[in-house]
Formats: structure tokens, sequence, C-alpha cells
């Protein structure tokens, strides 16, 4: 099962919303989740909810509308953020792939960074395993590997930039393959060394062997 997490940490059009949702093919079988605020896009997407997980700092005077919708509420003095409360239940419930929206971007850099660690934190499979587990926002794709989800393929334009960061430490084995910049069974500490490839076949891989990697891919390629 696919979850949609829909969070309120930068709140750009909702043509962006739908445009995502058609490329990414949002299916009426998938779990659709609001992150605190994220729960009145959805409505105002045209979508129910399935749930809900926040504190409703960003749902303001609209908390009302969780009247129809089910939601746990959290409080504001907890220690981690609305988004792993949120990807915890969905993965309780039986979700194997994590596609948010919403959660990343924005003028909050401590927020960004932390949805940044939190996700990659899924990816190595320690809240239950899952296929893929990625963010998406207007300017970028970000994809979070481990040992767990050792591979990322995808079909890019040429030149398209993609980058590359060690998260949590040294990753070994990195191999990056149908890149300008090339790297085979390589160690990567966290660092600028992945900054800025480019795509030079249209069919990329990136895999590793050991550790945890972000991949990020400009949706904005030139």
């Amino acid at each position: 099962m696919r979850a949609w997490l829909i969070g309120a940490s930068f709140v750009p059009s909702k043509i962006f919303f739908s445009q995502v949702l058609d490329e990414l093919h949002l299916q009426i079988t998938d779990l659709r989740v609001g992150v605190d605020g994220g729960a009145k896009t959805w409505l105002e997407l045209g979508w129910e909810p399935h749930f809900a997980v926040g504190d409703w700092d960003s749902l303001g005077s609209t908390h009302r509308l969780l009247g129809r919708i089910p939601h746990l509420s959290l409080s504001r003095h907890k220690d981690r953020s609305d988004l792993y409360y949120a990807a915890r239940a969905a993965i309780a419930i039986g979700a194997q792939e994590l596609v948010c929206l919403g959660v990343t971007g924005g003028p909050r850099l401590d927020h960004h960074l932390a949805t940044l660690f939190d996700l990659s934190e899924f990816s190595t499979g320690k809240y239950g395993k899952l296929r893929s587990v990625r963010a998406v926002d207007r300017e970028e794709d970000c994809v979070f590997l481990s040992e767990s989800i050792p591979t990322w393929t995808g079909v890019l334009k040429k030149q398209q930039k993609v980058s590359v960061f060690a998260l949590g430490g040294v990753v070994e084995g990195v191999t990056l393959d149908g890149f300008k910049y090339p790297l085979k069974n390589a160690d990567l500490l966290p660092s600028s060394l992945g900054l800025s490839n480019r795509v030079a076949k249209r069919n990329c891989e990136v895999c590793l062997r050991k550790g945890q990697l972000l991949v990020i891919i400009r949706r904005h390629w030139s």
C-alpha cells in the first residue's frame, strides 16, 4: 500500500499538488494522511483524508475540520515532529511506500532538516520494511536509500541535475550509473562531494551497500 502524506511546511498552489498527484498516479485505494494543516489541503483538493495527525498549530481557526476526519491529536511539547508520528501511523496500518508533499522547502531550515533526517530513518526499516520513501516539493524530489532500500532507478532528462549526500555517517559501496560523474563502489562522507551531478543517460541508477543516502533530483532541470 502506498501512503500519501501532505503537510504544511510550505503551501504551494493547489495546482502544484494536483499535478504531482496526477504525475505520481494517486489511486483511490492509496492511504491519504493529513499532517497537521495538510488535512485542510486534502479537502481543498477534493479528497477526504483517511486520517490526520498533528498538534494542529497550522490548522488555526480551521481546526473544526477535524470533526469530519479521524485524527490523532499530539501535544505541542512532543519530542518528534508531526510528520514522524504520521508516518509511524501509516506504517502501522500497512503502508509499504511513503510519498510526502508539503513537508520540505519553505522558510524553516530546521523543519526541512528534521524532515530529511526523519524520512532517512524510516528508509532503514527501523519501524517496518518499506519499498520506497520520497518527498516532493516545487524544486526537487528527495529519495531516501539505505541497506533496506539500496537502489533507486529513474528515467530522467539529459543534463538534469542530481545530487547525492551521505546522511548519518559514511555511506559505503555507492554506485552511480548514467551520470556525467559516475561512481563505482565508492565511499561517501557527509560533504559537498555529491553536489550537482548531471544526467548523461536517460536511464539512471543509484545504489549503495551500507549507510543512508539522500538522492535529490531537480524538478526544474535546466
